[in-house]
């Protein structure tokens, strides 16, 4: 019986041009890896080998990924990034160029380098991709016809940001030795890909500046601060799309790096989507999900005290219990709602160890 979970291959021409894509990777490759001297060894050359066989793979089904959750919280690491990024243009139906088959196909590749953190590894990305194809397609059916919708090359930058927003993370805050540096881990991200990315075609500043904003207002910390990215790229939002006409522009209050949201409301809205993706398997699956990603994460800290409490507080601080975008809220409202109402139980019940719990 088939699985039904995947798709058919994707188109034939559609295969070429990828193979065509990969090719052109893997002749640029390894000078760029020796010019930043990352990652240290050559695995990104071997990853670019083994790619091919991703590109002649059927594609996972987006509609329903309930059983690609079940088959990661079982330990099977697949699909791939390649995979899922395949799968999303195709789904997605986005026009395939070489213009943006050789970023996206290079973010992929440089999400799969290997990553020993618990929690911020390759399969965070694929997570965090596989919600952002759910979060697009949401999105572009609200807002189908409008100025709102995300066309080609907006989702293009989505999925790229998807890929790389965590690259080679150090499974440490932005605040170590107890010193907090804005946007260490994001800035690191973005400069890493960059070098990759420019090589592989996208070469447009006010494209690349656009992808760094992105992967800066990841950044949450300070926690439940006015000054974090996050918080002020929540503000952007607010002020293009909820706050009404009579919305003063002078009051936002935003650092210089990102003062671009002030005017450019197509760019909060990608903000807070890849934001939303960026949480969505922590905060808007399932209970059962959740606990697992608070388990990961905990231990990437060093600790094995995982609880219902520190499940709490994710909500609370982080996600300000809330999706604020309409598909975040159409995906993932009602089950944040169950999840906190099952951890606030928990809590009350003596907030136990999730493993102990077990």
């Amino acid at each position: 019986m088939k699985n039904k979970t995947l798709l058919n291959m994707p188109p034939a021409n559609a295969v070429r041009l990828w193979l065509r894509t990969l090719d052109r990777i893997a002749d640029w490759a390894e000078d760029v890896r020796q010019e930043i001297d990352w990652p240290k060894h050559p695995v990104f050359n071997l990853l670019i080998e083994k790619a091919g066989a991703d590109l002649n793979r059927s594609l996972p089904v987006f509609k329903d990924p309930a059983p690609i959750f079940e088959n990661w919280s079982k330990g099977v690491a697949g699909p791939s990034l390649i995979a899922l990024a395949v799968a999303g243009v195709t789904d997605l139906r986005i026009p395939l160029s070489p213009k943006n088959a050789g970023p996206l196909l290079t973010a992929a590749l440089l999400g799969e380098v290997p990553n020993a953190s618990p929690y911020h590894n390759s399969l965070h990305y694929r997570k965090v991709l596989l919600q952002m194809l759910r979060m697009i397609a949401a999105h572009n059916e609200i807002y189908e016809d409008t100025p709102r919708a995300l066309g080609p090359r907006q989702t293009v930058s989505l999925m790229v940001a998807a890929c790389i927003h965590d690259l080679d993370h150090d499974g440490q805050g932005n605040t170590v030795g107890g010193v907090h540096e804005p946007g260490r881990l994001e800035r690191r991200s973005f400069e890493l890909a960059a070098s990759y990315l420019r090589a592989s075609g996208l070469d447009d500043s006010t494209e690349l500046e656009a992808l760094k904003i992105m992967l800066l207002c990841t950044d949450v910390s300070p926690l439940n601060s006015r000054s974090n990215p996050i918080h002020q790229a929540k503000a952007a939002y607010r002020f293009h799309f909820l706050d009404g006409q009579g919305a003063d522009p002078g009051a936002l209050k935003l650092n210089p790096e990102l003062e671009r949201l002030r005017s450019d409301s197509m760019l909060a809205q990608m903000c807070l989507v890849l934001h939303e993706a960026d949480i969505a398997t922590s905060a808007g699956v399932s209970y059962e999900i959740t606990k697992e990603e608070t388990i990961l994460f905990r231990r990437e800290l060093g600790r094995n005290d995982a609880c219902p409490e520190h499940v709490l507080d994710f909500l609370n601080l982080v996600c300000h219990r809330q999706f604020l975008t309409d598909a975040g809220q159409k995906l993932y409202g009602a089950a944040m709602a169950r999840i906190y109402a099952l951890a606030e139980a928990d809590f009350k019940a003596g907030n136990l160890r999730f493993e102990d719990s077990a």
